[in-house]
C-alpha cells in the first residue's frame, strides 16, 4: 500500500513539472571526424515515466553550438519509475567547423533541460579544396570599402556571399558598406566534385552622436558619452575613453577610429552660465567709521544672509563680520559667495623698555609700515631714542589708511652714588671703616665680599659695586696709603703732603666715578684749588688742568680712553689728594 502511494506522488511529480527523462552523459566515438562522416556519439540518461515511448536521436546547429535532443512521445500522465538508458547518436553531414556540444530532451515537442559536453567537436572537410577568406576585420565606417580575397587551395571556382545574398565570383571580393550593422561575408569554394565554406564577420559602425549642445549652471557638470564599439576614442580634451565631463564652456569634440583605421568626428557645445559671484577680497573698516560691499548688476535678484528682507546691491557695513550673498542669474542657477568683513583699530601701539637708569637710554618704537608717522619729540622714525622721564605720543597713517594714535612711557631711575671719599692714608697699624652706604641693594667689593662696608687696615686701591633695586650700578674708588704719623715729611723733597682721614673724604668732592664725558671737582669748607692731573697707572700723564680756587670745576674726559687712571689734585697748601677713578 505505501510502495503504491510513492510511484502515485512521483507520477503526479513528474505528469506536472514535465522532465521525464534526463541526459548524464555523451561520449564521442568515432575519431577524426569529417563533415561526409557519420559522427557517433554514446549517450546515457535517466527517464522516469515508463509510459513515454522513446523514439531516437537528432541534432541541430545554431551558430557554434551543436545540441542532440533526445526525442520521446508522451502525454502529461507520466507512469512514475525511475530509470537508466543510452543509445548511439548517428550525426550525419555536419558541417565542417567547431563546435559546442549540449544534449537535451524532447517530449512531444516539450524540450527538457540540457548539459553542455566538456571539450569542443572539431568537424574537417572531406573535399580537397579549402576555402580562406584574407584582408577582413572587426569593423568598418559607413562609406569604407571592404577588401578581401580568396585564398582558397585547389579551388576551381570562388562565390561571396553577403547576409546570404551573392555578390561576386571573382578570387578578390570589394563592396562599399552602407549602413551600420553587422555583415556576415560567406565565401564558396567550389572543385569539380566538392565545395568548401568559410565565413568572416564585421561590424559596421553608425555614425558617432553626441548630446545635443546644451547649456548648465556655472558650477554643474555633465557627462558626455561615446557610443560603445568603436577602436580607438580621443577627445580635444585629450581623453582617450568613452566618457569625458564638462566642467567649463567649449567645444568638446570626438573623433573615433574603427579597426579599418577610418575615423568619424563629431561635437557639442557645452555653455556654462555664470559668472562666480565674487564680494571681492576681505575688507576692513576704521573704528568709527564704514565701508561699502555689494554685487553687480548682472544678477536677477539678492539676498543677504539668506534673509529674504535684506534684497539691496550695495549695504554699508559698520560692524564686523562674515557677510554671505546669495545671488540668481537668468537661468535660475545660484551662485553664493562670502566676505569677511574686520574693524581695523585706531590704536597705534608703542613698544619698548618703560624704565632704564640714569646715564643709559630708552628706545620707544612702533612696527613699520605705517605712513605719517610724527612723534611728540619731533622725530619720524619708527625708532626713537630718548634720554630723559615722560610720555612720548605718535601718531600715523597704519597701513590700512586708518589714523592712528600711541603713547609710549620713558623713566629714567637715578643711579646709585657710593661716595668712599677722597684717595686718603693711615697711620700704620691704624684702620679705616669704608662706608658705601645704607644697609640696602647689593654690594660687592674687590675682595668679593657683600657688605655695605669694609674694614681697611693696609695700602692699597680699594673698589665697590652698587646695584639697587631697579638694577642701576654705581661705583667708587678710594685709594689708601698707610704713613708713619709720627714722621714729617720735608715738602722740598716730596709735594705730596698727607692729611688725616676726615679732611680726605670731606675736603674735596669729585663725581661721577665712573666718568664719562665730564668730571666734576668740588671745593668744600673753604680749600683753594691749585692744579688737577690724570695719570694712567703706567705713570704715563694723560690731561693736566689749572683750577679755579673754590667753587666747582668741570674737567672734560672724553677725549680720553676708557679704563683706570689715578686723579691728583693739588690744593694751594701744598697738600696732594689722590684718587683712583674709571673713565668708561
Amino acid at each position: 500500500m505505501k510502495i503504491k502511494s510513492i510511484i502515485f506522488l512521483l507520477s503526479l511529480f513528474v505528469g506536472i513539472s514535465g522532465y521525464s527523462q534526463t541526459a548524464t552523459s555523451g561520449t564521442l566515438l568515432s575519431s577524426n571526424p569529417r563533415n561526409c562522416d557519420t559522427i557517433k556519439y554514446f549517450v546515457e540518461w535517466d527517464y522516469f515515466c515508463t509510459n513515454h515511448v522513446y523514439n531516437n536521436i537528432t541534432y541541430s546547429i545554431s551558430g557554434t553550438t551543436l545540441t542532440m535532443h533526445i526525442n520521446y512521445t508522451g502525454g502529461r500522465i507520466c507512469a512514475g519509475i525511475i530509470g537508466k538508458k543510452s543509445d548511439t547518436a548517428r550525426l550525419v553531414n555536419v558541417p565542417v567547423g567547431t563546435y559546442t556540444v549540449k544534449i537535451d530532451g524532447n517530449v512531444s515537442g516539450t524540450m527538457h533541460p540540457s548539459i553542455t559536453l566538456s571539450g569542443k567537436l572539431t568537424v574537417g572537410s572531406c573535399c580537397a579544396v579549402t576555402a580562406e577568406i584574407a584582408g577582413d576585420t572587426s569593423s568598418y565606417c559607413i562609406g569604407d570599402t571592404v577588401k578581401l580575397k580568396s585564398t582558397s587551395k585547389n579551388s576551381t571556382k570562388d562565390r561571396w556571399f553577403v547576409n546570404g545574398a551573392l555578390r561576386d565570383s571573382s578570387t578578390t571580393f570589394n563592396y562599399v558598406v552602407s549602413k551600420a550593422g553587422n555583415d556576415t561575408i560567406k565565401l564558396v569554394t567550389d572543385t569539380t566534385t566538392c565545395s568548401d565554406t568559410s565565413f568572416t564577420s564585421f561590424k559596421i559602425m553608425p555614425n558617432p552622436t553626441l548630446i545635443n549642445d546644451t547649456s548648465i549652471c556655472l558650477n554643474d557638470f555633465v557627462f558626455i558619452t561615446a557610443p560603445a564599439g568603436w577602436h580607438k576614442y580621443k577627445w580635444s580634451t585629450g581623453g582617450t575613453g568613452t566618457l569625458v565631463t564638462s566642467r567649463a564652456t567649449g567645444t568638446y569634440t570626438l573623433t573615433v577610429t574603427a579597426h579599418s583605421g577610418c575615423e568619424k568626428v563629431d561635437s557639442v557645445k557645452i555653455n556654462h552660465v555664470g559668472p562666480l559671484l565674487s564680494l571681492g577680497p576681505d575688507t576692513f573698516f576704521c573704528k568709527g567709521s564704514s565701508v561699502n560691499i555689494g554685487v553687480g548688476s548682472v544678477w536677477n535678484s539678492v539676498r543677504w544672509n539668506y534673509n529674504g528682507v535684506d534684497t539691496s546691491r550695495t549695504k554699508s557695513v559698520d560692524s564686523a563680520g562674515t557677510y554671505i550673498a546669495e545671488v540668481t542669474n537668468s537661468l535660475g542657477c545660484k551662485f553664493t559667495d562670502a566676505i569677511n568683513v574686520t574693524s581695523a583699530d585706531t590704536v597705534l601701539p608703542v613698544f619698548g623698555s618703560d624704565s632704564a637708569c640714569d646715564g643709559k637710554s630708552i628706545k620707544l618704537y612702533v612696527t613699520p609700515g605705517h605712513t605719517n608717522l610724527n612723534w611728540s619729540n619731533g622725530k619720524m622714525t619708527d625708532t626713537i631714542t630718548v634720554y630723559s622721564t615722560g610720555s612720548y605720543s605718535a601718531t600715523a597713517i597704519s597701513s590700512k589708511g586708518c589714523r592712528t594714535t600711541g603713547f609710549g612711557n620713558a623713566k629714567f631711575h637715578d643711579l646709585p652714588n657710593p661716595n668712599l671719599g677722597n684717595d686718603t692714608s693711615i697711620c700704620y697699624n691704624h684702620t679705616i671703616r669704608l662706608i658705601a652706604g645704607p644697609p640696602i641693594g647689593n654690594y660687592l667689593w674687590h675682595d668679593g665680599s657683600k657688605l655695605n662696608n669694609f674694614l681697611v687696615d693696609t695700602s692699597g686701591t680699594f673698589y665697590v659695586r652698587v646695584e639697587d633695586a631697579n638694577k642701576c650700578v654705581g661705583y667708587d674708588t678710594i685709594m689708601v696709603t698707610s704713613i708713619d704719623c709720627d714722621t714729617v715729611g720735608d715738602t722740598t723733597k716730596d709735594t705730596t703732603i698727607f692729611v688725616p682721614v676726615n679732611f680726605m673724604q670731606e675736603s674735596i668732592k669729585f663725581y661721577p666715578n665712573p666718568a664719562r664725558e665730564y668730571l666734576i671737582i668740588e671745593e668744600l669748607h673753604g680749600n683753594r684749588l691749585s692744579r688737577a692731573a690724570i695719570v694712567d697707572l703706567n705713570g704715563r700723564l694723560v690731561s693736566h688742568v689749572v683750577l679755579s680756587e673754590s667753587g666747582t670745576n668741570v674737567i672734560n674726559v672724553s677725549h680720553i680712553s676708557m679704563g683706570t687712571y689715578i686723579l691728583s689734585i693739588e690744593l694751594d697748601e701744598g697738600i696732594e689728594v689722590r684718587k683712583k677713578i674709571l673713565i668708561e
